[in-house]
């Protein structure tokens, strides 16, 4: 809730501080995808989603956290409820990302180790990580999903 109070746009990007891999490319595609939605949520296989890996227009979720928060919830899923949200497959990402690193979240010791090797791979021990995209090009807008 405070976050999107702080928002200085319309939209904001809502991260886990436990993904090292963020992808800029993957956000680039759920800043394009939240157009007409108030939220752009990752969903993986099986109906689970990514609210911390997601794109929100600031002042509806702000409200809607405080709505939550006003009656006891503080589960950041809580909030989506009263919101359009536009739920976005996880395999729409493998263009850009495909083996979907984005997602991956660190949370035990065992993660960090393999966070570690997964840096390595990526980056070739030592070589540039994700390629940037030219200024100014943007994704092509895909078909919402259902």
């Amino acid at each position: 809730a405070a976050g999107m109070v702080a928002a200085g746009g319309d939209l904001a990007l809502a991260v886990g501080c436990d993904l090292p891999f963020l992808n800029p490319r993957v956000m680039e595609l759920l800043f394009d995808l939240v157009e007409g939605h108030d939220a752009a949520v990752p969903i993986r296989e099986g109906g689970l989603i990514e609210p911390l890996h997601a794109v929100y227009r600031a002042g509806p979720m702000a409200r809607a956290c405080r709505e939550a928060l006003a009656v006891g919830e503080r589960r950041i899923r809580a909030p989506l409820a009263g919101l359009s949200v536009r739920r976005v497959p996880v395999e729409l990402f493998r263009p850009l990302d495909p083996e979907l690193w984005s997602l991956y979240n660190l949370n035990t010791e065992e993660d960090l180790s393999e966070a570690r090797r997964i840096e390595e791979v990526r980056c070739g021990g030592g070589g540039p990580g994700i390629p940037r995209r030219r200024p100014g090009r943007r994704s092509q807008p895909l078909q919402e999903s259902r």
